[in-house]
């Protein structure tokens, strides 16, 4: 054993700084992602706190939504010089290796950079821990506790990836030493099954129900379809990864049939090693189909309705503010409150309750409106209202709304007379019914967002009969926080404020910087695995370039084939991420019964974005393309 871990320490200098430095940097910045996975759930909710289930599945999401891109990157640097070391790996079988001690070198090799790489991206982290702290702590403030992990978290992430390095060495190995004759050639053909398209053929499949049955089919929305949407999600992923290769390929015979230099070594190029042209790509294909998937759930957060409603008071309005004075409400209140710029109404409310038809210890079902229609109007799109009769008040339009539902009380609206009690111990006054008066739901939806829950209307000629009085008042308002300050100050001085909160507003701030934030981090993950993949196929095809030079060939020819080898396979894993992920995304919103994207702009934006992103780095690693010829690049092995 002591001479396997000898040979695979010699390897890991055999392999070159190149190498070394790839599969360092590489689990160095997973396993970064991964501590720092770790240590969100413990400073988002403070020790001993209760948490919210759907926090919970919130967090779960995005440690899963975190972790993906990790895997991507350990999987991607464990196979640079996939190529040399598959062939290398070969040749020690035919020096009589068993396919267990080769296996064995091979994991030690990475084992040894991974262990490294990982124990760099511990001390990065433990050193940019306290850093996160301190600007999340002068900004947001979300964290409840010290962003930080124990001593048993950072061992195990230390040791998930490096032990993650082994086993794609060690998988990758098993896989390439079963023929070393063949695996030992560089023309040995290497072809691409066509059952790779399987994994597509799964996920468009699933996909595609979820999205045909969600408005026919009750188990769309039960476990049943989670778990169909689940498999799908995870089929496509998978499929960007198993089909890019296949379909490379296929383009790699057009390029060949152009007949033209740099058409014909490109070509040549990809289907020498399909599977190269996968691992090229994987990460950026990956990273756009995750991008998507997080614009989902946001679009879907940003969909409901209090997120809406808390949007809308701080954006175009109305937005009320409920003014609670200590006493009585004052006329020069009212006067005052409405002389605030931006306040369209101040609507007066009364501590009012429908006597008998509400339990003992029960929310009252029915909620009664004393004021005039003018006011009712304020805070509902209504029909047949007089200001000299009471009414129930039924609901109209509401069927296809999103928050629409009937009268609460529909036996309301075939009472004679209805009998009201203002205050705990005032009056009760018997209110006779004339005809209803309709909500118009869609359109108090189109200026609320809700529907009003009102069900009696009462003219405020009863109130004064009765002698009652105000004891708080709405303030109908433009949106605006300035809005809400300048009312607060023109209220009472001893009165109670409450505009609508803005926690769900603040929620989804969160939500759009994680998910900002995260994307970001996945996006970046992508490229630095296609930056680290297109300048080890380049160094690693210089014997090749070396001897097309010889035979004539102009370097900006093959140049300009390096670069279509990795713009091919990086155009077809981008189209299958964004077909991929854009029927995600409607399979995901038909699951939750959300709107999915609204337009294509966000889709268009994050494939353009990445594509843009990946074709600069692609680029940047032409300079490795060496054109210059040695007698030593010409030698075969």
């Amino acid at each position: 054993m002591s001479a396997l871990v000898a040979l695979g320490a010699r390897l890991v200098v055999v392999g070159g700084r190149l190498r070394a430095g790839v599969v360092v940097v590489g689990t160095a910045v997973a396993t970064v992602l991964l501590l720092a996975t770790a240590a969100v759930p413990g400073a988002l909710h403070a020790p001993g706190a209760p948490v919210d289930p759907v926090q919970r599945a919130n967090t779960t999401a995005v440690l899963t939504f975190s972790l993906v891109p990790a895997v991507v990157l350990v999987m991607t640097a464990a196979r640079t010089s996939g190529a040399a070391r598959d062939r290398r790996s070969a040749a020690l079988r035919l020096l009589g290796l068993t396919r267990a001690r080769t296996v064995a070198v091979a994991a030690v090799e990475n084992g040894l950079l991974g262990l490294v790489g990982a124990l760099c991206g511990l001390g990065v982290f433990l050193l940019a821990a306290p850093a996160v702290d301190a600007v999340v702590a002068a900004g947001p403030g979300w964290f409840a506790a010290p962003f930080t992990v124990g001593p048993g978290t950072a061992l195990l992430g230390v040791a998930s990836t490096a032990l993650a390095s082994v086993g794609v060495a060690a998988a990758s190995t098993v896989r390439t030493t079963r023929r070393p004759v063949a695996d030992r050639s560089e023309a040995t053909p290497r072809r691409s099954s066509p059952w790779r398209l399987l994994p597509a053929a799964v996920a468009v499949v699933a996909l595609g129900l979820v999205t045909d049955r969600a408005g026919s089919a009750p188990w769309v929305r039960s476990d049943a379809g989670a778990v169909v949407l689940l498999v799908g999600a995870v089929a496509g992923a998978i499929a960007i990864a198993a089909v890019t290769p296949l379909l490379s390929t296929w383009c790699a015979a057009l390029l060949v049939r152009s007949r033209s230099v740099t058409g014909v070594l490109a070509g040549r190029g990809l289907q020498a090693d399909p599977a190269g042209s996968g691992r090229l790509v994987a990460g950026v294909g990956v990273a756009v189909y995750l991008v998507l998937a997080a614009l989902a759930v946001l679009t879907s957060f940003e969909s409901t309705p209090q997120y809406r409603y808390a949007l809308q008071t701080i954006r175009q309005g109305p937005q009320p503010v409920l003014v609670r004075p200590a006493g009585e409400v004052q006329q020069r209140d009212v006067t005052a409150l409405s002389a605030v710029p931006g306040v369209r109404a101040v609507v007066p409310r009364y501590d009012v309750a429908a006597d008998g038809w509400c339990a003992p210890g029960a929310p009252c079902p029915v909620e009664v409106f004393v004021g005039t229609c003018a006011d009712l109007g304020q805070l509902m799109a209504v029909s047949g209202c007089r200001d000299d009769r009471a009414a129930a008040l039924t609901v109209a339009g509401y069927e296809g709304t999103e928050n629409g539902m009937p009268a609460d009380v529909p036996a309301l609206a075939t009472a004679d007379a209805v009998d009201v009690r203002f205050g705990d111990d005032g009056p009760l006054v018997t209110v006779p019914l004339g005809d209803v008066a309709v909500q118009d739901s869609a359109a108090t939806q189109e200026r609320w967002v809700y529907p009003s829950s009102y069900d009696l209307f009462v003219p405020r000629s009863v109130a004064d009969a009765a002698g009652a009085t105000p004891t708080s008042l709405t303030v109908v308002a433009d949106g605006g926080l300035d809005v809400r300050a300048a009312v607060a100050d023109a209220a009472p001085p001893d009165a109670t404020v409450l505009p609508y909160p803005m926690d769900d507003y603040e929620a989804a701030l969160r939500v759009r910087a994680v998910v900002a934030t995260l994307s970001a981090a996945v996006v970046a993950v992508g490229l630095l695995a296609l930056g680290m993949v297109a300048v080890d196929r380049a160094v690693e095809r210089r014997r090749a370039v070396a001897r097309y030079v010889a035979v004539g060939i102009p370097g900006r020819a093959l140049r300009a084939a390096q670069l279509a080898q990795t713009l091919v396979p990086l155009l077809v894993a981008v189209a299958l991420a964004a077909g991929l992920g854009g029927l995600m995304v409607r399979a995901y919103a038909a699951a939750a019964g959300w709107p999915a994207l609204r337009d294509g702009t966000q889709l268009g934006l994050v494939t353009a974005a990445t594509l843009a992103g990946a074709v600069l780095v692609s680029l940047a690693t032409l300079p490795a393309v060496r054109t210059r010829v040695t007698a030593d690049l010409l030698r075969r092995e």
